[in-house]
């Protein structure tokens, strides 16, 4: 398995790179506005630092299916897909590689986030000094901090995350279903977008008719009440994961 995910991680690389030395580029152009104080070009690198970090982020989880696509429409696939592993393996390390660049990805634009916090209290001390006042009165006024609020906007992160996964699997499932019905036919990738959108719709339906709990405002109560959607969207994954195997072996001509 551990080959077959450096494998998966070398065959995008380059892609990989070019979106992190994106990101690299905006995060310098914002550390050269904070440093220099200007105003305009620190509103300006500020929205594209979030701009391109979430596009970035989404991109680099996207690739692999669209990596998975050349592969099962190319003439070298049976290099990979007929090695002495099963189809379990094969298509475990994909999303392995997956959840691994999504962990990364995201570490790497939270880390640039607290250097760039943290040059800026630096800088307008002044400034973080009101926003503290703020802060207490805000806390004092309704219970809630400004820290309360981005924990609860954490949490709806979180959750996009996670919806971001479950729609890139989908990716997977609609991929493997067109090259299955359309074996040597052209065609398959406008069914495969047909069964993508079919199936993201169903089960967007299915997730938004899921209860929500009330548990309170705090980080982990918003967590806790939308376990439902979570576990919904985490059976998806597993299933995701064991009908692309399936077909994999069982439909795909290779």
């Amino acid at each position: 398995m551990g080959k077959l995910i450096k494998y998966e991680i070398r065959k995008d690389v380059s892609t990989y790179i070019s979106v992190f030395a994106l990101l690299v580029c905006v995060q310098l152009y914002l550390v050269v506005s904070l440093v220099t104080k200007s105003e305009k070009h620190v509103a300006i690198s500020s929205l594209l630092f979030v701009l391109i970090g979430i596009a970035g982020i989404g991109i680099v989880m996207l690739i692999g299916v669209v990596s998975y696509t050349r592969e099962l429409g190319s003439k070298y696939s049976y290099m990979t897909f007929m090695l002495p592993r099963t189809t379990k393996q094969i298509v475990g390390a994909k999303y392995v590689t997956l959840l691994i660049v999504t962990i990364v990805s995201t570490a790497v634009y939270c880390g640039f986030l607290l250097i760039d916090l943290k040059l800026a209290e630096s800088i307008y001390k002044e400034q973080f000094d009101i926003a503290r006042m703020i802060d207490n009165m805000i806390k004092s006024v309704t219970g809630k901090s400004v820290t309360d609020i981005a924990l609860g906007l954490l949490a709806t992160v979180i959750g996009i995350w996670i919806n971001i996964i479950v729609t890139v699997s989908f990716g997977y499932v609609a991929v493997t279903l067109s090259f299955s019905l359309l074996s040597g036919k052209k065609g398959k990738i406008p069914l495969s977008l047909l069964f993508f959108i079919i199936i993201r719709v169903v089960s967007f339906i299915l997730i938004n008719r899921l209860p929500t709990f009330d548990y309170g405002s705090a980080f982990l109560d918003i967590v806790r009440g939308a376990w439902p959607s979570y576990l919904v969207e985490l059976i998806l994954i597993v299933c995701s994961f064991f009908g692309v195997a399936k077909l994999l072996e069982k439909k795909v001509s290779l």
